[in-house]
């Protein structure tokens, strides 16, 4: 009877004992900023069909207005850990479904919604179905919460514009936007090294990726009388990025590499082919992680930024000040009252309503 009760007691202290660690862990783990903030996801999923109304009336009442609503989609699998638990992220739960992921502060009563889907560049392109879908969510979205243009992230458009019936107003194609802060980037930092070195330079300008968006920046940087020419990246059977001889000989004579691959890591293995004291500006997502160990370029990220103007939380990968290019042009074209703007319209109104670049500067080799 007395073993007994001893070989109870025991396991009764060891239950006790591995549950109060369990809990331990599980409480260690929701302090982290990371679990935070899937936390306040997950609580934002589950009210949002309470939330949005009662967001879509303070509009209308004009108590707060909602200017624009923002999509984000993933860079990469790896980028859903930043919202929520990724089995669940990639569930029918989520899929397909514009989910809040955060606020974006514009002015006094004024503000902006970040929204995010748990699908990648590569589903937009492999799923018209899906895509379809989700516009037809975010005009729902649109209409409920009263809000003046509609963005989506990165590449995000030119699938919306391919796979939809019509791509119009009030969604935001964001080629203007995206154009500018390439411009706003480089012109800043001349202008810095031009300070700095006391004499004016017109550097060898190295558009990588040669798509939509880098013809339109190649066209506007000659505009601007910049000596600009693109290089094109190719893809073997598996959808890597390579280069061939031609393209790594103009990377060895670029002055300013303006990086456009599909992911930053793309171009990481290339960095030998760089010259000594190049400048490589990153506008890729997810971004350049990884810097050569030897400091002989200079790294930085496309930022463009406004006094005011903040995203919380922040995206995965961004400062909470930094402004994506196709956010960038909703806002633009809301204080303008004007989206039938050309790319030169539109970078003086910009910069008018003090867009700038933030100088985004990597200066530490980090480690994949």
């Amino acid at each position: 009877m007395t073993t007994a009760v001893l070989k109870i007691g025991k396991t009764t202290s060891l239950t006790i004992l591995k549950t109060h660690k369990f809990l331990k862990e599980i409480l260690k783990n929701l302090t982290r900023p990371e679990w935070l903030r899937k936390l306040g996801f997950l609580t934002l999923f589950c009210l949002k069909w309470l939330i949005l109304p009662a967001l879509g009336l303070f509009s209308r009442l004009r108590i707060a207005k909602l200017d624009v609503i923002f999509l984000v989609f993933q860079g990469s699998k790896t980028d859903l850990d930043g919202y929520c638990p990724r089995k669940l992220a990639e569930s029918w739960f989520f899929k397909g479904k514009p989910s809040i992921a955060g606020i974006i502060t514009l002015g006094f009563l004024r503000y902006g919604l970040t929204l995010v889907v748990p699908e990648t560049a590569a589903d937009f392109r492999r799923e018209p179905e899906t895509v379809k879908k989700i516009q037809k969510r975010l005009k729902v979205l649109r209409f409920i919460l009263g809000a003046k243009a509609v963005a989506i992230a990165s590449v995000g458009p030119k699938y919306f514009k391919k796979h939809c019936v019509s791509y119009e107003k009030p969604f935001v194609y964001g080629l203007k936007g995206r154009v500018f802060s390439a411009e706003e980037t480089i012109d800043r930092i001349l202008k810095l090294q031009n300070t700095t070195t006391g004499s004016q330079i017109n550097p060898n300008i190295a558009i990588v990726g040669v798509g939509e968006i880098g013809q339109a920046i190649i066209k506007r940087l000659k505009g601007l009388s910049y000596h600009a020419h693109g290089i094109n990246f190719l893809r073997d059977k598996r959808g890597n990025v390579f280069f061939n001889e031609k393209a790594l000989s103009q990377l060895a004579e670029a002055d300013i590499v303006f990086v456009q691959t599909p992911k930053g890591s793309d171009f990481v293995p290339y960095y030998s082919a760089l010259k000594t004291g190049a400048i490589v500006i990153d506008d890729t997502h997810p971004k350049i992680r990884v810097l050569p160990p030897q400091k002989k370029q200079s790294f930085f990220k496309v930022a463009i930024g406004k006094d005011g103007i903040r995203f919380f939380p922040r995206l995965p990968g961004y400062a909470n000040s930094w402004i994506p290019g196709c956010v960038l042009e909703a806002m633009v074209e809301i204080a303008t009252g004007d989206p039938d703007m050309n790319q030169a319209e539109f970078s003086r109104a910009a910069k008018k309503l003090n867009f700038f670049a933030r100088l985004a500067s990597q200066i530490s080799p980090q480690k994949k």
